[in-house]
């Protein structure tokens, strides 16, 4: 299906733990993929919560160019007892360092 396939799971076969169980809505058609995207530039930074392999969650910020491209990611993950609660800590430190690299690469300030 492609990279966004494991977003596009069906309700009715998602697994008890995951990202719908949790409070974290489904991504199931465009709407919802915009919604989420723009969840995930306001915050700036991405969560992954067990979509890609079993009991592995992560976060991942953008680091941009000085013309304002992404040119890298900063990415931590983790088992999922090490991280599972610590997932909006790790992305706010993924998200600032992300930043500040970003500003050193040139772009600015706020991307």
């Amino acid at each position: 299906m492609g990279p966004l396939s494991p977003l596009l799971i069906r309700s009715d076969t998602a697994d008890p733990t995951s990202r719908e169980s949790q409070g974290v809505p489904l991504v199931t058609d465009f709407d919802s993929l915009m919604r989420e995207l723009a969840h995930i530039r306001q915050r700036g930074y991405a969560t992954v919560a067990e979509e890609f392999e079993k009991v592995v969650v992560g976060v991942s910020a953008p680091v941009f160019d000085f013309r304002r491209n992404i040119i890298a990611a900063i990415n931590v993950s983790a088992p999922k007892t090490r991280l599972g609660t610590h997932l909006n800590e790790a992305g706010l430190l993924a998200a600032r360092v992300a930043a500040e690299l970003s500003v050193q690469l040139g772009a600015p300030a706020h991307t």
